[in-house]
């Protein structure tokens, strides 16, 4: 059953008992947004390139490899990872135009 359904039968006020952080998940953090459009990847092999430019290989190869970094690097690069694999590189292109 999706939170759409839980509202429309009166189950809403339960369900953000229970998940009180849930529509926080759903919210985009437009901080991050503009930092995987802004920073760039300091090390390894694509140092010095845009986080929001890195292949979906190069992402996928550290998902493989344990997971991403702790701390703020390992959400952004956990955010494009989520973007590209989605096909959602429209995204991109527009933080891309926005903050250059």
């Amino acid at each position: 059953m999706d939170i759409i359904c839980l509202d429309k039968i009166g189950h809403s006020f339960w369900f953000k008992k229970l998940f009180p952080t849930f529509e926080t998940l759903l919210t985009p953090n437009p901080e991050i947004l503009k930092q995987i459009a802004t920073v760039k990847m300091p090390f390894g092999k694509f140092s010095g390139r845009l986080l929001c430019d890195l292949p979906v290989s190069y992402l996928e190869w550290f998902k493989r490899k344990g997971g991403f970094p702790k701390g703020k690097l390992g959400v952004q690069l956990d955010t494009v990872y989520e973007i590209k694999l989605n096909g959602l590189e429209d995204i991109i292109f527009e933080l891309k135009k926005r903050y250059r």
